[in-house]
């Protein structure tokens, strides 16, 4: 897969660049929005896109890419966190909004989720098994069915195959950002979601997040 990444500052730019290099990607980065705009014509198959960048801002450049592709999935990275950025990002065409500082390994699950070589299924064990495409949860062949939060829930802990969902992570993915949310609807939550899966496969680490017991299955 090819992604363009738009990030004006160097280090990070490097980093991940290397990073993403690291995990079979293709990476064109760029410094600044001027020299993206010069280049629309190549082939990417995602938009990674820094906001505060020199020449053409991040929502100017995205308003271009819009004009002439409104298929492939672009990701806003800023450190600008304030409501009315996020919902003009999407408002001109985003698929995701992630804030900085985040851990390079988010940003792979944002990027897995939003292309189409995605992970296909998550195994939990041999009669459970989750569609991450199709966002249903099979026990053998029988659908389970699950509330629209659970199925949040689950799909970001899937999406962390072999790491813990932050507690962050989980309720801006669950309840969205800007939503207050206490533990003990976060806990409740889990435990309902505990009650539709194999016992011991929802791990807490205390303070920290929680961990899906599992593997994903790629094509």
């Amino acid at each position: 897969m090819r992604i363009l990444l738009l990030e004006d500052d160097p280090e990070q730019n490097r980093i991940l660049k290397e990073f993403l290099t690291q995990k079979q990607f293709v990476v064109d980065s760029y410094l600044d929005g001027k020299s993206v705009l010069e280049n629309l014509d190549r082939p990417w198959e995602l938009y990674i896109l820094d906001l505060n960048v020199p020449f053409v801002n991040g929502l100017e450049l995205l308003e271009e890419i819009r004009r002439i592709d409104r298929k492939t999935p672009a990701i806003i990275i800023s450190s600008e966190n304030d409501i009315d950025t996020v919902l003009k990002s999407f408002e001109r065409g985003c698929n995701d909004f992630l804030r900085k500082p985040f851990d390079p390994r988010e940003l792979l699950a944002r990027i897995a989720s939003h292309t189409q070589n995605r992970p296909s299924c998550f195994l939990i064990d041999k009669r459970y098994r989750f569609d991450l495409g199709a966002k249903l949860l099979f026990c053998e062949e029988d659908i389970v069915p699950l509330t629209k939060k659970e199925l949040r829930l689950l799909e970001i802990l899937a999406l962390h195959e072999g790491r813990v969902a932050s507690l962050e992570e989980i309720t801006n993915h669950v309840w969205g950002y800007y939503q207050e949310v206490d533990g003990t609807s976060l806990r409740g939550l889990v435990s309902r979601l505990r009650k539709k899966l194999p016992a011991g496969v929802i791990k807490n680490h205390t303070d920290v997040g929680y961990q899906l017991e599992g593997r994903v299955e790629r094509p």
